[in-house]
């Protein structure tokens, strides 16, 4: 143990060091404000020996935040011979794609390299060769790929054993070969934080668990809700990430690193905002982004929270009234701070999907049989429709012995419960039973996957339109934000 801890503080120290550095070479960044150095063009030409492998080439470039692709020109020079051209500031890692397989090539500013294809190999030629095909030879290493069996601490044993075999690996590579210090450290970043990658996204956890059908937890959240639901067991993320600080990720010079820019919105998440059931809600994206402000200038800072805007709109806010009058209100904020410019996905997510009609609940989520007391049949639509109430509180309840939260609601107001012996007992101590409908596992899958429901209880705020008016796991913390809608909608 004492090897191991030794180990991830030499880790830190050195990133620590490096960090350093980094500050004084980018001192000139200032907040919020996006220094982009000269563009120097790479050019890359490719021959192949087997005809037709040059129909799909690409570099991917993992800057690009929404897609890997990049702007690339694409010259064909002969039927066997392509050159590709495409801008580089910093020094980093592009993926070459060539019919689907991928090759990991470091490349500096204004490079020029030669590939070569023949079958499944492939060489590189040029001014910095032993760095262009130092993946061809790491690659040839027989490393057990991280894969999670249902122990995390196993699990996490394998990952350290792979990343200190590649900085084995790299260690001796350099010592034989010729290659740059800035290369090396390069490299070296590129290990750390694909190990931590690998730490807060682990490997095999979604096929792992088997979950009752709607959509799973992201990562490391997956395997610490199913411990704490089936063996009431918590993972302290201190310990399991090593202590792991904040300041190891401000490293500009790392901004088109794949595996940084992976790692720390999760990082982030599940880490710093400390909550243990992780929801894309309203109050967790104002944290984060206090958070991102706070610790990130620069691209890193535009980068998460261009991040953000994108992964909170999917994973939640898109689905209510209140969501998406939220996020536009966020992104006119945005556009302000970056002189009144929305890139073309923000753009695009601003002018046509904040839209009121997006919430509107589907006929086919409306349309869900529902049970009451008597095995009656009723239908979502049926119950929201019986009142002329402007709005109906709808909880969502898996697991009645774990619903403290839920609070008695008026006479508008519905608990949808997962049909199950247990749920049906607790549930007869409800007073108002007319309120109390059944579900069926097929049908709460459902309801959960279209509400992007992750937790239970969950509260969704339905018009008479029915509209989503708002929805959200329900905590003590959001209580405030619940009334404030409650009120604003019946006005």
């Amino acid at each position: 143990m004492k090897v191991k801890h030794l180990f991830i503080i030499l880790c830190l120290t050195f990133y620590s060091c490096t960090k350093e550095n980094t500050k004084k070479e980018h001192s000139s960044s200032n907040k919020n404000h996006l220094h982009t150095p000269p563009l120097k063009p790479v050019n890359i030409y490719v021959t192949a020996s087997k005809k037709g492998t040059l129909q799909n080439v690409d570099i991917l470039n993992y800057e690009r935040i929404y897609k890997a692709h990049q702007n690339n020109a694409v010259e064909k020079l002969t039927n066997d011979t392509l050159k590709i051209t495409f801008n580089q500031e910093i020094p980093s890692y592009k993926e070459l794609e060539i019919q689907q397989e991928f090759y990991k090539i470091f490349i500096v500013p204004e490079d020029s390299l030669y590939i070569h294809i023949d079958n499944d190999t492939i060489a590189i030629s040029g001014a910095y060769e032993s760095q262009y095909n130092f993946y061809n030879y790491l690659n040839t290493q027989q490393y057990e790929y991280p894969k999670f069996k249902g122990n995390l601490d196993a699990y996490k044993k394998m990952a350290l054993d792979t990343y200190k075999a590649k900085l084995n690996f790299l260690k001796t590579y350099a010592e034989e070969n010729t290659v740059s210090t800035t290369f090396k450290n390069y490299t070296e970043a590129e290990f750390f934080f694909e190990y931590y990658t690998n730490l807060l996204l682990p490997n095999g956890v979604s096929g792992y668990y088997k979950t009752n059908g709607y959509k799973k937890l992201p990562g490391i959240q997956e395997v610490i809700h199913y411990n704490t639901i089936h063996h009431n067991k918590n993972l302290n993320l201190t310990t399991y990430l090593d202590s792991l600080s904040i300041e190891v990720f401000k490293r500009p010079d790392l901004f088109e690193n794949h595996y940084l820019k992976k790692a720390l919105p999760h990082f982030i998440k599940f880490y710093f905002l400390k909550e243990e059931k992780f929801t894309y809600s309203i109050e967790n994206f104002k944290a984060e982004k206090q958070f991102v402000n706070k610790h990130f200038d620069g691209a890193l800072n535009s980068y998460l929270l261009r991040r953000m805007y994108i992964d909170y709109y999917n994973q939640n806010l898109k689905k209510s009234v209140s969501g998406i009058t939220f996020l536009a209100s966020e992104l006119k904020e945005y556009a302000r701070n970056n002189k009144g410019k929305l890139d073309v996905v923000l753009s695009s997510m601003y002018r046509t999907k904040l839209k009121k009609e997006s919430t509107i609940i589907p006929n086919e989520i409306l349309d869900q049989v529902l049970l009451d007391i008597t095995n009656t049949q009723n239908t979502l639509k049926s119950i929201i429709s019986k009142t002329n109430n402007s709005q109906k509180e709808i909880y969502l309840i898996e697991d009645m012995q774990k619903s403290e939260l839920i609070k008695p609601i008026n006479k508008n107001g519905f608990y949808l419960i997962l049909d199950t012996p247990i749920n049906k007992q607790e549930a007869i101590n409800f007073k108002n039973s007319d309120q109390v409908y059944y579900v069926n596992q097929k049908t709460f899958n459902s309801l959960l996957k279209h509400f992007k429901v992750y937790y239970t209880p969950y509260l969704a705020i339905i018009d008479n339109e029915f509209i989503l008016v708002h929805g959200d796991t329900v905590k003590k913390e959001n209580d405030s934000l619940i009334n404030s809608i409650k009120n604003k909608s019946s006005k």
